[in-house]
């Protein structure tokens, strides 16, 4: 006679399912913002998470370790902020003609104005010299490292397994990384019940662009020119990180005018640009110039013209 039968047996572990609901596609974000998702188990097993970002399209990923929450009564450490070397005060000629090297729309412009036919012999060295610690300056931002790795304990103190969080959301600080155009994942670990054979799973988010720096206007002031007709020429470049949304000017406060670069679109990262005043009246005036970025970044300056 069979009393009884005792079968033991280990489920099959099924995968876990994510979804990212922060951002969406086409956001601009600046300084902190909240990543979010959304995580369920089949097997009601215990969720943890990891996020990562990358800024090459997927290629290479980094670890976002700053959680929202930290765990009962510690907190956390300040973050590092390295410090980025100061910008040459004077043009370095090694440094001019590497940045002119990797970027042929700066050599395009500097030898445009190298070539200006309006400008007397001392105009135009005072507005290359100008040019040229532009140019420095701007492949001293772009040859930085990169913001070392955290050392070991040094991140944010995590409650479930080192990088690991329970929650559902994650702040991300975007002044720690460059402005650009960024993918953010998050990978989904049902290890915590399942050591031995855990299972994961990803979502990975539509571009979202990171924008923390605001664009650089400059107008070479000693290559304004007035001529015989009362107009004023002015000639400057434009430099932003992210797409430049459009420019105007206006003088002595008067209406907006659109400001268009030299190629006729706000399509690059150098975009330089010349404008032509209407006829102005004898004396002293003001040019007022206003770039916009599109993450709404507004960059102005203001230009004195003197008409004899």
């Amino acid at each position: 006679m069979l009393r009884q039968v005792v079968i033991s047996y280990l489920p099959r572990n099924r995968p876990p399912t994510v979804a990212l609901s922060t951002p969406t596609a086409g956001e601009f974000w600046r300084g902190k913002h909240e990543i979010k998702w959304t995580g369920s188990d089949p097997d009601k097993d215990t969720l943890t998470y990891q996020v990562f970002s990358s800024s090459d399209n997927g290629e290479t990923w980094t670890r976002i370790g700053d959680r929202i929450q930290s765990p009962p009564g510690s907190a956390p450490p300040p973050p590092h902020r390295p410090v980025a070397p100061s910008p040459p005060s004077a043009a370095d000629p090694q440094a001019v003609a590497h940045a002119l090297a990797e970027n042929p729309v700066l050599a395009q412009f500097r030898a445009d104005l190298a070539a200006t036919p309006d400008l007397s012999e001392e105009d135009r060295q005072q507005a290359l010299q100008q040019a040229d610690e532009l140019i420095a300056r701007l492949g001293s931002e772009n040859n930085r490292p990169p913001n070392p790795p955290a050392a070991a304990g040094a991140a944010a103190p995590a409650a479930h397994g080192e990088g690991n969080t329970r929650e559902s959301s994650l702040r991300w600080d975007t002044t720690q990384v460059p402005d650009g155009t960024y993918l953010l994942k998050v990978v989904a670990s049902d290890r915590a019940s399942n050591p031995i054979d855990p299972l994961t799973a990803e979502a990975i988010s539509d571009p979202v662009v990171v924008a923390n720096q605001p664009p650089h206007l400059v107008c070479f002031t000693h290559a304004v020119k007035t001529g015989a007709d009362r107009k004023a020429l002015v000639a400057g470049i434009a430099e932003g990180r992210i797409p430049i949304q459009g420019a105007q000017y206006r003088i002595d406060g008067g209406d907006w005018t659109a400001l268009v670069p030299s190629d006729g679109i706000w399509d690059g990262r150098f975009e330089p640009w010349s404008l032509t005043t209407p006829a102005l009246s004898a004396g002293p005036h003001q040019l007022e110039l206003k770039l916009v970025d599109a993450a709404g970044y507004v960059t102005t300056q203001m230009v004195p013209i003197a008409v004899p």
